[in-house]
């Protein structure tokens, strides 16, 4: 016989390929960023590299660069997903109890000496990294768009006028907390 015929009679013609929903990407992807966050925390920016996160996670160097090709997207997810996990946008039925529940997250998760040392840390190091105004940019807006919900539905109570932008309503509340972190610790 010659290759092509061994190889035709090897295969299955009824064979139907089995497509992954999901779950393990979603798995690997939360493993990844949670190495990369104990990184960041345990032993700074300087410290986080694709490497360094694969061997933590037990997965593929080549699976982490895929998801995230430089440093500036892999930091954004990092910080995304630690965010994510620790500050969820509330739903307490007015405006001021959402706001501040939200509030008191933020500061609650900011208040934790490793993150405001990760914090401190990160906007140092992105002041200097190619890609980091992006990234910032994209985390800014996917933040407070997140927890401009709180807003709107404020809007749909009737509790605020309509028009009223939002999401710099989210910018307003959270520009003094970060503030302090930032400049008076």
């Amino acid at each position: 016989m010659s290759g092509s015929a061994d190889s035709a009679s090897r295969t299955e013609p009824n064979r139907t390929v089995q497509r992954r929903t999901g779950g393990r990407t979603a798995k690997v992807t939360s493993q990844a960023l949670s190495a990369s966050a104990r990184i960041l925390l345990e032993e700074g920016y300087e410290a986080l590299g694709h490497r360094q996160v694969a061997l933590a996670a037990g997965i593929a160097d080549t699976t982490v660069y895929r998801r995230w090709p430089t440093k500036a997207e892999l930091v954004l997810a990092t910080v995304q997903h630690m965010a994510g996990e620790a500050i969820a946008v509330p739903d307490l039925g007015t405006l001021e109890a959402d706001l501040r529940a939200l509030a008191d997250q933020v500061i609650t998760y900011l208040s934790q000496p490793a993150v405001a040392h990760m914090v401190s840390a990160l906007v140092a190091a992105l002041a200097h990294m190619d890609g980091a105004e992006e990234a910032r940019r994209a985390f800014w807006q996917g933040r407070f768009a997140g927890a401009a919900v709180i807003v709107e539905k404020a809007m749909a109570r009737g509790e605020v006028r309509a028009g009223i932008d939002p999401t710099e309503v989210i910018e307003t509340m959270a520009a003094p907390i970060y503030l302090r972190l930032l400049i008076t610790g």
